[in-house]
């Protein structure tokens, strides 16, 4: 089972993340490790949700791990910041200090019923403002703690 819980972890926040992305009004939704489509959302000018997975550590051993992914939006109608701000809410409500998500492996099955592991939310932060003149990007770092089910 530990030869697929990473590949799980990683489903399981593409799905929250795009659930969130979807929640927002925003259809375009990518992984910032995409080297494909990454380039073209960032330089495009429609509003996109970005989002890295950063680790995914044994602390102190398997089956107890440490977390952490940064999850944003880019947008470029957006004068205030209001959307970026609004957005920021949305992602410290998503992944709130203290909430949970089950692990399920969203990759290889439309609706998995097997539990696989939890992620246990335990900070989240907002990172510097990223500006070009015409767009804005507003990451959020997460951290978390994840057991994975024996």
């Amino acid at each position: 089972m530990l030869d697929i819980f990473i590949l799980a972890v990683k489903s399981t926040l593409d799905r929250a993340g795009k659930q969130l992305s979807d929640s927002f009004g925003v259809t375009e939704f990518v992984d910032l490790d995409d080297t494909v489509n990454v380039s073209s959302a960032l330089t495009g000018e429609s509003t996109v949700v970005v989002w890295k997975f950063n680790e995914l550590i044994e602390d102190p051993i398997d089956p107890l791990y440490v977390m952490s992914f940064s999850i944003g939006i880019k947008t470029t109608t957006d004068p205030g910041r209001y959307s970026l701000l609004d957005f920021v809410s949305k992602v410290k409500m998503t992944f709130a200090v203290g909430d949970s998500l089950q692990v399920l492996n969203w990759s290889q099955q439309a609706t998995p019923t097997t539990p696989l592991g939890v992620i246990h939310f335990t900070e989240s932060g907002v990172e510097q403002q990223v500006s070009d003149k015409l767009s804005g990007i507003r990451m959020l770092s997460v951290e978390a703690r994840v057991s994975r089910l024996i």
